[in-house]
């Protein structure tokens, strides 16, 4: 029974069928009930943040029940979306015309967009084309590089685009959000094609390719079907837009990390997004309203979020929360004293010394600092020059537990997500593993093999694997696997750390 109360994600295709089968007031029904009725009602249910017990979890993870649902709604996002371009809207009355755009606009949020976000952030390739699918048919597919690579890695932070400020009105937050991403991933993408050593217009930069299908996609409509057809599509697409921008609003509205004495940001934690537990919000949305523990771990599969108690909660379900935040004084009148009581409880928090030492005694991590203590400096130096001469590959580029048979290999394995974690964010191993990564990714006209062997050029393919998983702050382990992987991971590694 709880792996079928996603179908009632179906209900919107339902209600939209009813709005393009119909004329006048009806084909307003998806609004109507996603922002009216079901808003009603989640004020008489309870929220529930209950989570699956930890064999649950593993059972549920594996079930390809929650796929089929998703991939269900690739065909069927593209379907509707043909039958709304198929309409005679020149001989259609306006208000017949507006329900079925704002009808097509809430598919373009819900399932275009929102779905195709769920699959962006898959492992596997066919999945993020999926994705790309999706996120095409409402033309917000720069959403892939920048929500990856550019909101996951400065959320709560003045840098990110996506993040609310304080007092900021919705309306101004749409403009700035919208622009501000799409220069983002424009910049993101350069950098990496500068990486890779390849023109920054290369058809290998997403934006290019992306740029290339939605002038494909609005050219075909204008040449096939006529030009206030490609209108309405791009009116609907807009309201896509919009609620997605909506929703980006809540999600982080007046959130901010700490600084840390080093100058970074502090990384990403549950308590950087605000969270909610409503029922019908998180079903309709395959619980994209449990959005802390999505941003804590977002390679987990929406069938498995959780919600914590560290997790700052917004009073209202998703639907509601949306509708306040189009009154601006309402909205700030409900959310500013819970944001001040959410930074006061978290930016104050500072890690005791004893209880970081605690932690770093719990992994032996020593074990690592004493290895690299007499090697590190010649491992950087080997990776500069771009041959590996000496045995160091276990400590300096460790890999996860069960890869190797040796008893340095087991000496040195990452025996779990949380010691994988706590290694990045040493004070010492952390900063040398992104240092002497960019250093290898410096290399050009050599291949991974070339400069370290084998079989430590595989070894080399698992520990950015690895690292690239457990987080999105640093990009530089993907960037290692697309220039000199083919952008392919360590299979074993991903089965091992797979949610």
């Amino acid at each position: 029974m709880k792996k079928a109360k996603y179908l009632l994600a179906y209900l919107l295709p339902v209600l939209v069928g009813f709005s393009f089968l119909n004329e006048g007031w009806i084909t307003f029904l998806p609004l109507i009930v996603y922002f009216g009725l079901l808003p009603l009602i989640e004020l008489f249910i309870k929220p529930d943040s209950s989570n699956w017990n930890p064999e649950q979890i593993e059972k549920e993870k594996k079930s390809l029940f929650y796929d089929i649902i998703i991939f269900g709604m690739v065909p069927v996002q593209l379907f509707f979306l043909v039958w709304f371009l198929s309409f005679d809207f020149s001989s259609i009355d306006i208000i017949t015309n507006t329900g079925r755009v704002i009808s097509m606009g809430i598919m373009c949020a819900v399932i275009g967009i929102n779905v195709g976000h769920e699959l962006a952030h898959r492992v596997q390739s066919w999945h993020r084309y999926l994705g790309d699918i999706l996120l095409l048919t409402s033309l917000e597919n720069h959403f892939v590089p920048y929500h990856n690579r550019g909101h996951h890695t400065n959320v709560a932070t003045p840098g990110d685009p996506a993040t609310a400020r304080l007092n900021e009105p919705l309306y101004f937050f749409w403009f700035r959000s919208q622009i501000g991403s799409y220069i983002q991933a424009w910049q993101i993408e350069i950098q990496r094609m500068k990486i890779m050593k390849m023109h920054s217009f290369s058809i290998h930069n997403k934006m290019i390719r992306y740029t290339i299908a939605h002038l494909v996609l609005c050219f075909g409509i204008f040449f096939f079907i006529n030009f206030v057809a490609l209108l309405y599509f791009l009116m609907a697409a807009i309201i896509g837009i919009l609620l997605l921008e909506t929703v980006n609003y809540i999600e982080h509205y007046g959130l901010l990390r700490k600084v840390l004495p080093s100058g970074q940001f502090e990384r990403v934690k549950r308590h950087h997004s605000w969270n909610s537990n409503h029922v019908l919000g998180r079903i309709v949305l395959f619980e994209l309203s449990r959005h802390s523990d999505h941003h804590y771990k977002a390679d987990k599969p929406y069938q498995i979020l959780e919600s914590h108690e560290e997790s700052p909660c917004m009073p209202v379900g998703y639907p509601s929360m949306m509708l306040l935040s189009i009154v601006p004084p309402l909205f700030f009148y409900l959310m500013n004293d819970r944001v001040k009581d959410a930074l006061d409880n978290k930016m104050a928090e500072v890690k005791p010394k004893e209880k970081v030492k605690e932690t770093l005694d719990e992994f032996d991590l020593n074990r690592f600092v004493k290895a690299q203590d007499g090697d590190y400096s010649r491992a950087l130096n080997e990776i500069k020059s771009a041959q590996k001469r000496s045995h160091w590959m276990w400590y300096i580029f460790p890999q996860w537990n069960g890869l190797g048979r040796t008893s340095t290999s087991m000496k040195y394995a990452i025996k779990s997500r949380e010691e994988a974690m706590v290694y990045f964010e040493h004070p010492v191993l952390g900063i040398r593993l992104k240092e002497i990564t960019k250093a290898f990714l410096n290399i050009d006209n050599k291949s991974a093999k070339d400069v370290l062997g084998s079989p430590d050029f595989l070894k080399m393919k698992s520990c950015m694997t690895l690292f690239h998983l457990i987080q999105e702050e640093t990009d530089v382990f993907n960037l290692v696997l697309e220039k000199f992987y083919d952008g392919k991971l360590c299979n074993t590694t991903q089965h091992k750390l797979k949610y």
